[in-house]
């Protein structure tokens, strides 16, 4: 009796626990500093290949402290192989060089690009990580910054995310950042993107 008895309260808190709520950029406490587009990457000469891209600047809108549990992503044209790094830059580090900004996207695997090292401490996204940045402090040229990057290898078919949640808990609630951002690295098998062609063209 004391089993059931337990197994209906703990059926019953279950009912009770709230969905975790997803949001788009700006509607909730988690930002990537991000709206909705694209970006694409041209094939190089030379495959399989790597590509990274970025932008996404992660800052917490309220100012509370913000804790990552995991990342999802859709891809509809399947990568080889997808990391995702976290990039810092601190605050000294930009204040004495305010042009270290974020990386749209680029060919190679960050931190090692064509062009050199890309500057900051790096580490593979581990779930616990906390973001305590408020977004507001990010309006200022010399603040340091958090970015989340996407390492894709990929070969003849390229390779296409066009949706990233983030899941996160701030203030003992649990949310979900949806991205909208398509990071698309140019193959024989990716589409048109909202009725246009996204690979037209090769990598200088």
């Amino acid at each position: 009796m004391a089993a059931l008895l337990v197994l209906a309260v703990v059926s019953w808190l279950l009912f009770l626990r709230p969905e975790r709520f997803e949001h788009a950029e700006g509607a909730g406490p988690l930002s990537s500093q991000t709206s909705s587009g694209s970006t694409s990457m041209y094939a190089p000469g030379k495959k399989p290949w790597t590509g990274t891209f970025g932008s996404y600047l992660l800052c917490s809108t309220t100012g509370e402290a913000i804790t990552v549990e995991g990342i999802r992503i859709r891809t509809p044209v399947e990568p080889i192989n997808v990391e995702q790094k976290l990039r810092k830059v601190s605050q000294k580090a930009r204040s004495a060089d305010p042009a270290l900004t974020y990386l749209g996207g680029s060919l190679g695997a960050a931190p090692d690009l064509p062009d050199g090292r890309l500057p900051g401490s790096y580490q593979p996204f581990e779930p616990g990580v906390r973001i305590e940045q408020n977004c507001s402090d990010l309006d200022r040229s010399s603040a340091g910054f958090t970015e989340l990057l996407f390492v894709l290898r990929v070969g003849d078919a390229g390779g296409l995310i066009d949706r990233v949640w983030v899941d996160y808990q701030v203030g003992g609630e649990e949310y979900t950042l949806r991205i909208e951002w398509q990071m698309i690295a140019c193959g024989e098998s990716i589409p048109q993107v909202d009725g246009r062609e996204v690979c037209d063209g090769t990598a200088e």
